[in-house]
């Protein structure tokens, strides 16, 4: 046989050619079976090439497989003449790491002459997969001894040798000890162990040695030229011998490896059997309505078992469903309560009704009304969950109705203990309600960065933004869009109008170019995510400023984004622009003016805004001049005396120093009445701290609150001075960084999203903030946000309706 390439198919193929039904060439058989068991352990198609260790061990194989043409068996069985008294079948078994095999041999006694011949063989691999976690040596043995079961007993039926003395042999203590002896074992064990006592009934079970096993051959496998050899089929040489000199052994028994099979059992004491769960029927459904139909069906069946005549297979009756909600009451009242002495119910007059439902008396108990609301039943609070989902029940029923309501409609039936503060916990709980009546996070207010309260040069600090837009008359009467591209100081506050047609990046490029030579360049540009300036930022990132650098002293622009959707952070111009847009109002009203004149109208509201004063307005004469942000753009000439400017004018050192005086006064005046006069305002409403997993409502001004997506905070982000401003929220549709002002808790914890209500009220009735991510106002704002959010890693258990984890079964390939 000639293999160019060795494949999973072709050592498939080849093994198939081996046709031995008895099993005399198992041992030979069972090595290419082992080689293809490796192939699926590494996951190779069946056209691909195995590794070269196995096809080497494969090229081997059939090479050698030629010497079974050697082997010669006699096909008669010598029970010519033997009755079966003088007959005996003897089984071994025995089993290896890999795998296990089973051995039938023929005894036969004539005439002082003992015969011993091979009748059938069966050899196997063991079982891979999920199973064969679990598949220790003991249990390979098994299951050895289980196909030696099987092969005698087929063997016993194809030659009829079903009154022939039969003996079983295994070299396994701990399966001998399985088989006699009559315990419950586990599952896997005691399904085999009572296959094998029904197959073997009647049979002998014996130890034997292993060095004296026939079956270790083909258990373990061995080449064509080793079994020609050894000639195991004929039997060992002792069954020839009287079975006086046969092998015997004293067994030993591991009774940890034994035990460790065993099946496992709940032993309960008797205060546990005494205990009854009445909290069963509330467990399975989440709503009131489904879990008394659950107690309806249930007595439906009873009834229709009971009265097979009289079987109803309609839907729950009016006053099926009544009984039933009575059941439920007793059922929890029998629950909490001790009876009607209960300490619980010592201030009020209780009794039981004829269904044993203890009811109250009450001041309308003579009124002629319904009997529900003279004696209602009495209940826990909802820390019972049964109760919860009563009160949660009528609200939704209400229309969400409030507390009141929702707490008058109750008590027509029922006699919550605590009712208000019950029902107003139930109604604060409500996640629709939730929706509708959340309120926004408050955060702590911050003081202004650093680089805005510096001594620095005007425009160094610049927040841009965009308003508009204007619709400017064309020479031919047409109208065209036009945008204001503001320009403001974050110091000195003083702005710089720039007109554009449009809200491209290429336009802002132009218009801050105009600004960068008129003006000075910016150290630092504040402005929102607009496209055009996140255009603008990625433009110069994609320059090489090590170059750039080398031959110039010009510096990169830093800049720093506010977070989206927060038009607050950029206070400092939304202000300017409505002041712009005021301007403008009252000077174009309803007038349509061209390109020239409104490029000249922006001048003078640059000026106008540039000249308004930034501390008080003293009406004393004698008093400094108000500042203003002209002072600083102007070089301060209009600030302080044109006398002393004669003064010795030729002396340009003491008119230097005039000059730097001047100037260190001007700062001094802007630091003590400019900055010293702003105030903190701090905001005394009460905060909620939010924490990684909180669900939010995530507010939109462009939305209403009907339509505002649900999420999952995933990290919250932290300033220099340890405050939360920032949040990363998950949402059905992607991730989104939103400040806190835009966030609305709903106040809903995980646990009891993901585990059910149920089971958290019944345990707390019963059994009565993550690390924040620092980041640096000073830095840009968004720098910290632009990470994106990691997919979840582990997945969540797979459980059932009734909330029971789902074991995944083990199956056995034999």
């Amino acid at each position: 046989m000639v293999i160019e390439k060795v494949t999973k198919k072709t050592m498939l193929s080849s093994a198939h050619r081996l046709f031995d039904p008895v099993g005399v060439t198992s041992p030979v058989a069972l090595i290419p079976k082992l080689l293809i068991q490796q192939t699926w352990k590494l996951h190779l198609t069946w056209e691909e090439e195995v590794p070269e260790d196995i096809g080497l061990q494969f090229r081997a194989w059939v090479k050698d497989i030629i010497h079974l043409s050697d082997l010669k068996i006699p096909r008669w069985i010598s029970t010519t003449g033997a009755r079966n008294e003088n007959c005996s079948l003897h089984v071994f078994s025995d089993a290896c790491q890999t795998s296990y095999a089973a051995v039938v041999f023929l005894r036969v006694e004539l005439d002082d002459q003992v015969n011993v011949q091979l009748l059938a063989a069966k050899a196997r691999v063991a079982p891979i997969g999920v199973s064969a976690k679990k598949m220790t040596i003991p249990r390979l043995e098994l299951l050895g001894a289980s196909i030696a079961a099987r092969l005698c007993q087929s063997v016993a039926q194809d030659f009829g040798f079903d009154n022939v003395k039969t003996t079983f042999y295994t070299d396994a203590s701990t399966v001998l000890a399985w088989i006699i002896r009559h315990e419950i074992w586990d599952t896997f064990v005691n399904n085999r162990v009572q296959e094998i006592r029904d197959l073997t009934k009647g049979c002998e079970w014996q130890h034997i040695p292993g060095v004296e096993n026939p079956a270790d051959m083909p258990s373990r496998g061995a080449s064509a030229k080793k079994l020609v050899q050894s000639q195991w089929w004929e039997g060992p040489t002792w069954l020839r011998l009287p079975p006086e000199h046969w092998p015997r052994s004293d067994v030993e028994f591991n009774e940890n490896e034994i035990q460790l099979e065993k099946k496992k059992s709940v032993v309960s004491s008797m205060l546990c059997a005494t205990t009854t769960d009445r909290g069963w029927f509330y467990r399975y459904f989440s709503q009131y309505t489904k879990i008394i139909r659950l107690l309806g069906w249930i007595f439906r069946f009873k009834n229709n078992t009971l009265k097979k005549e009289y079987r109803n297979h309609q839907d729950l009756t009016k006053e099926e469903f009544e009984a039933a909600e009575n059941i439920a009451l007793r059922l929890v009242q029998e629950e909490v309560f001790e009876g009607i002495s209960d300490s619980k119910l010592a201030s009020l007059l209780p009794f039981k009704d004829e269904e044993g439902v203890i009811r109250l008396r009450t001041k309308v108990s003579h009124r002629n009304d319904i009997h529900d609301f003279c004696y209602p039943a009495v209940l826990p609070s909802t820390a019972h969950p049964f109760v919860y989902r009563l009160v949660m029940h009528i609200h939704s029923d209400n229309c969400h109705a409030g507390t009141q309501l929702v707490l008058s409609t109750l008590r027509q039936r029922f006699w919550i203990l605590g009712g208000r503060r019950s029902v107003r916990k139930v109604v604060n709980d409500c996640k629709r309600c939730k929706r509708h009546s959340a309120k926004r996070v408050e955060t702590e207010p911050s003081p202004l960065p650093e680089n805005r309260v510096r001594n620095a040069k005007v425009f160094e600090i610049v927040g841009v933004d965009l308003a508009g837009p204007l619709y400017l008359r064309n020479d031919d009467g047409s109208s065209k869009k036009h945008w204001i591209c503001l320009f403001t100081c974050g110091v000195y506050r003083a702005v710089h109008l720039e007109l554009i047609s449009s809200q491209s990046t290429d336009s802002f490029l132009l218009a801050l170019r105009r600004f960068t030579n008129r003006r000075g360049r910016p150290q630092i540009i504040y402005s929102d995510q607009g496209t055009n300036f996140v255009g603008a930022d990625n433009a110069f990132k994609s320059l090489d400023w090590s170059i750039i650098c080398q031959y110039s002293t010009v510096r990169r622009i830093e800049w720093r984004f506010n977070p989206p959707s927060a038009p607050w952070w950029g206070g400092f111009w939304e202000r300017l622009i409505g002041v712009l847009k005021n301007l403008l109002k009252k000077v174009l009203g309803r007038s349509s003016v061209c390109y020239e004149e409104m490029l000249t109208i922006l001048c003078d509201c640059e000026g106008v805004i540039n000249s308004r004063p930034l501390t008080y307005l003293s009406q004393d004469a004698t008093d400094l001049a108000p500042l203003t942000p002209s002072m600083f753009l102007n070089d301060v000439d209009e600030v302080g005396t044109a006398d002393m400017d004669l003064i010795e004018s030729t002396d340009l050192r003491k008119r230097h120093e005039y000059r730097q005086k001047l100037k260190q006064a001007l700062c001094q005046r802007f630091r003590n009445e400019y900055l010293g006069q702003l105030k903190l305002f701090a905001n005394r409403s009460k905060r909620q701290n939010l924490s990684v997993g909180d669900m939010v409502l995530v507010g939109s001004d462009n939305s209403k609150r009907l339509d505002w997506p649900l999420g999952r905070v995933t990290d919250l982000i932290a300033g220099t001075d340890g405050h939360v401003r920032v949040a990363r929220i998950r949402t059905a549709h992607g991730a989104l960084v939103r400040p806190l002002q835009r966030l609305f808790p709903l106040e809903l914890d995980v646990k009891i999203c993901d585990e059910g209500v149920g089971a958290q009220l019944r345990n707390s009735f019963l059994h009565s903030s993550p690390e924040v991510e620092p980041m640096d106002l000073d830095e840009e704002p968004c720098s910290a946000l632009e990470t994106a959010y990691p997919e979840p890693s582990s997945k969540s258990p797979a459980v059932s309706r009734s909330g029971r984890l789902v074991k995944k079964p083990e199956k056995l390939d034999l």
